[in-house]
């Protein structure tokens, strides 16, 4: 009985760690991607319309 509720015990405090660890890492993951993700859009938009200004100027 005494092993099981120390085994309960641990997982439960393994799990709340967990927690406390993913969540903030989730929140500056997701702000990361909120600001990188529209910012390589943009990149690869302006790159685009890059090559086509240089398509139209040389051709």
């Amino acid at each position: 009985m005494n092993q099981i509720t120390l085994i309960a015990l641990v997982t439960l405090a393994v799990l709340i760690l967990a927690t406390l660890i993913i969540i903030p890492v989730t929140k500056l993951m997701f702000n990361i991607a909120v600001t990188v993700v529209p910012f390589i859009i943009v990149t690869i938009g302006a790159y685009f319309i890059y090559r086509r200004v240089l398509k139209r100027i040389r051709g």
